[in-house]
């Protein structure tokens, strides 16, 4: 039994450490990089990474040729002093290809983006996740959903069980979704919206237009834009035609007066109905247990703070452009005052050629016309009654009056360009629990709130972050271009390091040719966003590599090996000639007294 397995073992180390197995897994390893060479240059580095760089196969090709150059240095044993550089560049491979499989395993890249003055803490990785969070009980859960190389379906879709109850079922995917919406009469509370159509000899567009969706509240058609707006009376629309720098964002109507709210925040000012402040205004207002809090600049929820020194006594006010119907006045105060906020596109003017439309407070509609650059007179609205614009041969018909609409987001797929970068996935989920159902179609970026029964819950669809242990604030951004182009020759991320473990603050600059580098991380330069009018975004990867330092020692040592073998090679050869001619002279002293004596006979 003994003798049988000492033969299997010389056996199997003669072939682990056979010329014929590196040349096997050599060739192997070409034809795969070779494949995945070809499915980086038709996909991506991401399909490539996960077909070929990523699987476990190619992981044991790597093994596999370790474990041949391992035991080709092995079977030298007992070395001698000529195996010394045979043996060091075996090491260094050795090496070389431990750190490669650290950083396979361990290693992972993201990104950090940035706008200027902005401060992040974390990098997004490129694998997406479903957030659930319910709101009653302060729980979160989160599920990969990496569905990119394996879409599911109708037939095959993916489930999970999340925050007890829920069951998750995703049954649709789309790599890259671009945006649609699909308009239902439905919504509980008012928000009017028109669907209008362009019509001309060149063109026929549809679209819808929202008076308080105000992301939605002005198209841009190129040479013509149109808004829909909400007034009081029809005096308003006539003062807004004759003054519209004066209706370019918000204003307040109280008791038959407009005030315009950003050039008289926190100054008192005598009105009809008493002394009126307006304290704080927000473009993206949310409401939480310390008072409203602003989201961000966009023009989503506006809301004003307002108090009113009235002969009554004081008022004090929340008044949101969105939800007009909601009580405003604060405490048990009986007030018959009701103020209305108005938030108005600031461009919604810029254009010479532009169609208003209006909705009065009694439901009525008109419109306007304006045509290069002059604003014609206001007509009443019909619904299918086609009006000649006066833009080229472009005529203009209201479609649908829907008072009360609602946004369902839908999606549908677009194809990309080899090399571009296309819109974010979207998926199609379906929440349900013993209580209720919900279907819906959510995009990469993009949350929701959905009620199951009693249960309020949020979801979101995003990429999964990690924090990277500092902060890092974005100070400036500089773009350098070739003399007399526009083209980018350089770019550059001035930004300030702040970790407050190390008690470290610095400013560093990102370069395209100089990283920063702290802690276990790197970062690069790797693109930037320009945002005219705005702070510019700085794109900055972040990459860890546990095993940069084994593949940097690894080849140096490889290196070393190889010199060491070209300096060896020429002194042991000069010795096997020595000894070999040693050898023969030897032989030739030995024989001499024969061959006469042979001759003689």
């Amino acid at each position: 039994m003994k003798s049988v397995l000492s033969k299997i073992g010389r056996a199997l180390f003669g072939f682990l450490s056979s010329l014929k197995l590196a040349v096997i897994v050599i060739l192997s390893l070409a034809v795969v990089l070779a494949v995945g060479t070809v499915y980086e240059s038709l996909h991506d580095t991401d399909t490539a990474k996960h077909y070929v760089y990523g699987t476990w196969w190619f992981t044991a090709i790597l093994g596999v040729l370790g474990l041949n150059v391992l035991f080709a240095a092995l079977s030298r044993w007992p070395w001698k002093r000529h195996h010394i550089g045979f043996l060091v560049t075996h090491l260094g491979i050795l090496i070389l290809l431990a750190g490669s499989l650290l950083t396979l395993i361990e290693g992972y890249e993201g990104q950090m983006i940035l706008a200027e003055g902005e401060t992040g803490k974390k990098m997004t990785i490129k694998e997406a996740q479903l957030f659930f969070y319910d709101v009653d009980l302060g729980k979160l859960e989160q599920k990969p959903a990496e569905f990119r190389f394996d879409p599911p379906d109708a037939k095959r879709p993916w489930k999970a069980r999340v925050l007890g109850d829920v069951e998750v079922r995703v049954d649709d995917f789309i790599p890259n979704a671009a945006e649609d919406i699909r308009v239902e009469a439905d919504n509980p509370l008012d928000n009017p919206a028109l669907e209008i159509k362009i019509s001309g000899s060149r063109t026929t567009m549809q679209e819808w237009v929202f008076a308080r969706e105000f992301e939605r509240q002005r198209l841009n058609l190129g040479p013509a834009t149109v808004a829909y707006l909400e007034l009081p009376d029809l005096a308003s629309f006539r003062r807004l035609l004759k003054e519209p720098e004066a209706f370019a964002g918000p204003a307040l109507w109280l008791e038959g007066e407009w005030i315009p709210v950003k050039p008289n925040l926190n100054q008192p000012l005598k009105t009809r109905a008493g002394t009126l402040t307006l304290k704080n205004y927000l473009s993206n207002a949310a409401v939480d247990p310390n008072g409203l809090r602003s989201v961000d600049s966009e023009r989503v929820n506006p809301a004003l703070t307002l108090t009113l020194e009235t002969p009554a006594g004081g008022e004090r006010h929340t008044v949101f452009a969105k939800f007009p119907m909601l009580p405003t006045v604060h405490g048990e105060v009986n007030s018959k005052l009701r103020p209305r906020l108005y938030d108005f596109p600031p461009d919604w003017n810029a254009s010479d050629n532009a169609l208003a439309l209006v909705r009065l407070e009694n439901g009525e509609h008109y419109y306007a016309l304006k045509s290069g650059g002059t604003w014609r007179e206001i007509s009443p609205l019909a619904l299918d009654k086609p009006v000649a614009t006066g833009w080229m041969d472009f005529d203009f018909s209201v479609v649908q009056d829907t008072p009360r609409a609602r946004i369902e987001k839908v999606y549908r797929k677009v194809s990309v360009p080899k090399g571009k970068e296309g819109p974010p996935s979207a998926v199609r989920l379906t929440l349900a629990n013993a209580q209720a159902s919900r279907e819906f179609w959510l995009g990469r970026g993009e949350s929701r709130d959905v009620d199951l029964g009693p249960r309020r819950l949020k979801v979101a669809y995003g990429l999964k972050s990690k924090p990277v242990g500092f902060e890092l604030r974005l100070d400036d951004f500089r773009m350098g271009t070739y003399e007399g182009t526009k083209d980018p020759s350089s770019y550059e991320s001035q930004v300030t390091l702040i970790d407050r473990e190390a008690q470290v603050q610095d400013s560093r600059l990102i370069a395209m040719n100089q990283p920063l580098e702290h802690g276990k991380y790197k970062l690069f330069q790797a693109s930037y966003q320009l945002n005219p009018g705005g702070p510019d975004y700085s794109v900055l990867a972040v990459a860890y590599d546990p095993g940069i330092f084994l593949k940097y020692l690894g080849s140096l040592v490889m290196c070393t090996g190889i010199a060491l073998m070209f300096w060896f090679k020429p002194m042991f050869v000069q010795k096997r000639i020595a000894a070999r001619k040693a050898q023969a002279s030897s032989a030739t002293a030995g024989l001499s007294p024969e061959i006469p004596m042979e001759k003689t006979r």
